[in-house]
């Protein structure tokens, strides 16, 4: 919900879109957020939606892999995209997919495999920024893996410490957002008049860490109250 009200259109899911039971109700009523498509037809939240920005109506579909997830198993997502993009390109020509797979193999067949039918495909997941955008012979425009927004200071955005005990000690623990080195990770994508992409360009900014909560910063920032949550912040 802050995310959408920050101006943010469209929020895409992955193979985690259930993992939180709060969101189960919220992705429900949720037009903007949207999970895997090839999730079954019956599961609350949509798979695709057709929004409109700068003055064109854009259709967002969103994927998900079946290499490699070993929590969850969905449909075959080269079957389910003709069947969603018979269903968007009635009503436009801008066609977004979001291929959230594990594997760049799985990642690269789906874009040969729509290839001139879909305006982008852009893969995520394994949150690191690939130096591959390009455009297809049938001009739709393609990335292996966009990156993510988060810190390049730890482990896929997460605090160092926590995620190296846990590959070493083989113990579950919960992981704690990493705050330094913030970096915005995209791509922009110009598209034609005839729905296919005419450039891609892939982006990194560097963004400024926002002041964090008291607990996080320590018991002793914690027990000050928020006047030491705001000298902590920079």
């Amino acid at each position: 919900m802050y995310l959408h009200k920050l101006g943010v259109d469209v929020i895409t899911m992955g193979e985690c879109s259930y993992y939180k039971r709060d969101m189960v109700e919220h992705i429900a009523v949720s037009p903007w957020i949207l999970r895997p498509a090839n999730y079954p037809q019956k599961n609350p939240g949509r798979g695709f939606g057709i929004y409109e920005a700068a003055g064109r109506k854009i259709a967002v579909i969103s994927l998900l892999g079946q290499a490699n997830f070993k929590r969850i198993h969905l449909k075959n997502p080269f079957a389910t995209l003709p069947k969603v993009h018979e269903v968007v390109s009635s009503q436009t020509n801008t066609i977004i997919v979001d291929f959230h797979a594990v594997t760049t193999a799985e990642k690269n067949a789906m874009f040969w495999h729509a290839d001139g039918k879909v305006s982008a495909i852009i893969g995520t997941h394994t949150k690191a920024p690939t130096s591959d955008e390009h455009l297809m012979p049938g001009r739709t425009a393609v990335i292996t893996d966009v990156g993510r927004v988060g810190s390049i200071d730890g482990v896929g955005g997460l605090d160092t410490e926590v995620e190296t005990r846990k590959l070493t000690l083989c113990i579950h623990e919960y992981s704690k957002e990493a705050w330094g080195k913030l970096e915005l990770q995209g791509v922009v994508i110009e598209i034609g008049d005839d729905g296919l992409a005419t450039g891609i360009t892939r982006i990194r900014e560097r963004l400024d860490s926002p002041p964090q909560p008291a607990a996080a910063l320590g018991p002793e920032a914690a027990a000050l109250g928020p006047e030491a949550a705001d000298a902590g912040g920079g």
